[in-house]
């Protein structure tokens, strides 16, 4: 190989190793777009296969489909424990109840050494919010940790089957006041539905329109909340 050639060959190599540092230096100095807003919604007891985006005879869930064609829909997901209390303690430390301590809804609560999701995003800025809608979420079992604002006191207490529980329209109602005022702020909110939980009660439309099936009732209005 001549030395022109050769000299030819070095500068080539060069450029395409200097062309791969331009776009590395490129895509690093470029901030990946800021997650400003972080929304966590929970619907008790709510069988997957009851939902028309996963394949229901009826259109239960019209908002919650709009929501999965927009998203990646998950077809395999086991919980670690189903129970309210445990199960949302994993939710929202990530940890499984060997780990976290909490077995069951009854004589449990989250001890404050666990990290939850609420705290760690506290510390990055984000203003933390919560509403829930039965007494096994209530803040008195610590699953509270971390959240400027927790909701769970009831204007219209039900008891179904021996729970304090509200309708999703009053866990909606509060939920829209607390993101309409912060709304321009970077937040992490935490919104928990209870509705499909025996016993089923669905109110009016629903009641009527599913008098064949009042649990399927329950999740379409949970969805219309």
């Amino acid at each position: 190989m001549s030395k022109r050639r050769k000299n030819k060959l070095v500068i080539a190599v060069l450029l395409v190793f200097v062309g791969c540092g331009v776009v590395f230096l490129l895509r690093t100095a470029t901030p990946a777009k800021e997650i400003r807003h972080i929304l966590l919604i929970s619907i008790d007891t709510c069988r997957a296969d009851y939902l028309s985006c996963y394949g229901y005879r009826r259109k239960t869930t019209p908002n919650i489909d709009k929501l999965a064609e927009q998203s990646t829909l998950f077809t395999n997901v086991i919980t670690p424990v189903p129970i309210t209390l445990p199960a949302h303690a994993s939710m929202l430390t990530g940890t499984i109840p060997p780990y976290h301590g909490v077995h069951d809804n009854y004589n449990y609560y989250l001890d404050k050494s666990n990290v939850t999701l609420a705290e760690i995003l506290k510390e990055k800025g984000y203003s933390t919010g919560a509403v829930i809608s039965a007494f096994v979420l209530d803040s008195q079992f610590l699953i509270d940790q971390g959240f400027d604002y927790f909701n769970d006191t009831f204007d219209e207490e039900l008891d179904t089957i021996g729970i304090s529980e509200r309708r999703g329209e009053e866990a909606s109602k509060y939920a829209i006041e607390w993101l309409g005022e912060h709304k321009d702020e970077r937040f992490f909110f935490f919104l928990h539905y209870y509705d499909p939980h025996a016993s089923y009660t669905p109110p009016e439309p629903f009641a009527s329109e599913y008098k064949d099936n009042p649990y399927a009732g329950e999740i379409a209005y949970t969805d219309h909340c």
